[in-house]
């Protein structure tokens, strides 16, 4: 997994999520997200939002050690993509209304490495 970001940026702070890039992840092939403080995700079975909530996981939790070569989304010609990229933008918030400067944490992993 390759995931940087600044430790001086992290210390002390509300932060939030407001937006998220996923690629090559379980059911989705790409998809860009911009999230509000308070996102739904509301949707017929199998669209996807459960892979949503899990590609955050594996950026920003511990999912990444029940990542599987099933995890990796299978195009519509039978083709497995070689990676997996999660881009989420995170807004530190330094007051209810006041947002400081961004931060982008990217992770990605490939199939070999599963």
């Amino acid at each position: 997994m390759v995931a940087s970001i600044h430790a001086s940026l992290v210390t002390n702070m509300n932060i939030l999520v407001d937006g998220l890039r996923i690629s090559g992840f379980r059911g989705i092939e790409d998809i860009e997200l911009s999230l509000s403080r308070t996102t739904l995700f509301i949707g017929i079975n199998n669209s996807g939002k459960t892979s949503i909530i899990r590609a955050l996981q594996l950026a920003l939790g511990d999912y990444s050690r029940y990542l599987t070569d099933d995890d990796f989304h299978i195009a519509h010609n039978d083709t497995r993509c070689e990676e997996i990229i999660v881009d989420v933008h995170i807004v530190p918030s330094c007051t209810e209304s006041k947002r400081s400067k961004n931060l982008v944490m990217t992770g990605l992993w490939n199939l070999g490495t599963v």
